[in-house]
């Protein structure tokens, strides 16, 4: 019924997704908490959870061996896909990257949902685990319909990245997503124990709703979203790599986080660093958004084949 164990789930995935989302409105308008805040969940949280996926992978032998074909052949495709959006449409760029982030952190949500589902000895191959699936997906996709059609005083990456829609969108969404999402409460009380899961539910919902709908500022955006996506997936990883010493676990994504944010400060942001090169915006977009986008098209094979997370 647990990833790892109660307390180990409540700690550092459950209760932390479900704290950040009850508490994202409490920053005030404007507030972004300054350098402390980005180091913390931008660089040490969201940007170190992209690097974390080297664990699960290079850094694994087991996971070099197993997705070998898929480690020698996204990278070169995704950064050519980023150079051609940034060649062909650069004004887009970030659209392009909001909206696969978007759809990534989505579908995380609904994917450890399933991880909770096996974990508690339940078929993924009935109708209640697709209508999990879909319920889970449901809470992330009405509030990202909400967030299309009521002005947010945040951005996912920069101002105006996502698309601006008629408010005439929401309700048909909302309908929708109630219904299946009802459908699944009423499945979840007449269906066999699974505490974790439901957990997980609520606290995914509490995240979106939390960051989305609620949020003030920049910092509860970021606060919820950063921290219910980014700390969920250490975890992950670290019940699947706790051979590794917890320090040296931590230390490398975060020290690849470090260089990553200071090479995107210096050709792109020019926010904290002194040193800024202009002139280079759509070729170093393009390679800096690598590591990203790979681990978002990773995300979505190294979970599936392996029966538990936990060992």
């Amino acid at each position: 019924m647990w990833l790892r164990s109660a307390r180990f789930d409540l700690a550092f995935i459950l209760l932390p997704t479900l704290l950040t989302g009850l508490l994202a409105a409490v920053p005030s308008p404007g507030t972004d908490g300054g350098l402390p805040a980005f180091l913390l969940l931008v660089v040490a949280i969201d940007v170190a959870h992209v690097w974390c996926t080297l664990w699960r992978t290079w850094l694994d032998p087991e996971g070099r061996t197993r997705f070998a074909r898929l480690l020698g052949t996204v990278p070169l495709l995704v950064v050519s896909a980023a150079a051609l959006v940034a060649a062909l449409w650069p004004g887009r760029f970030w659209t392009v990257m909001a909206y696969v982030a978007a759809f990534h952190f989505v579908r995380q949500a609904a994917g450890i949902a399933m991880l909770y589902r096996k974990a508690s000895g339940q078929s993924l191959r009935v109708p209640g685990a697709r209508l999990e699936w879909w319920a889970v997906q449901c809470t992330c996709l009405a509030t990202l319909a909400y967030w299309h059609v009521t002005a947010r005083p945040f951005a996912w990456f920069v101002p105006g990245d996502f698309l601006v829609l008629p408010p005439w969108v929401l309700p048909p969404v909302l309908l929708a997503s109630g219904l299946v999402v009802g459908a699944h409460l009423w499945a979840r009380v007449r269906g066999p124990p699974n505490p974790g899961g439901d957990l997980w539910f609520l606290a995914n919902a509490a995240s979106w709703v939390g960051a989305v709908v609620f949020a003030r500022s920049d910092l509860g955006f970021t606060l919820a979203n950063v921290v219910g996506h980014g700390v969920p997936y250490l975890a992950l990883v670290w019940i699947y790599s706790r051979r590794v010493p917890l320090a040296l676990f931590l230390v490398v994504p975060v020290a690849l986080a470090l260089g990553e944010e200071a090479l995107w400060d210096i050709f792109l942001w020019h926010d904290h660093l002194p040193l800024g090169v202009d002139g280079w915006v759509p070729v170093a977009s393009a390679i800096l958004a690598v590591p990203q986008l790979t681990h978002y098209v990773l995300d979505g094979y190294i979970w599936k084949e392996r029966a538990t997370v936990a060992g």
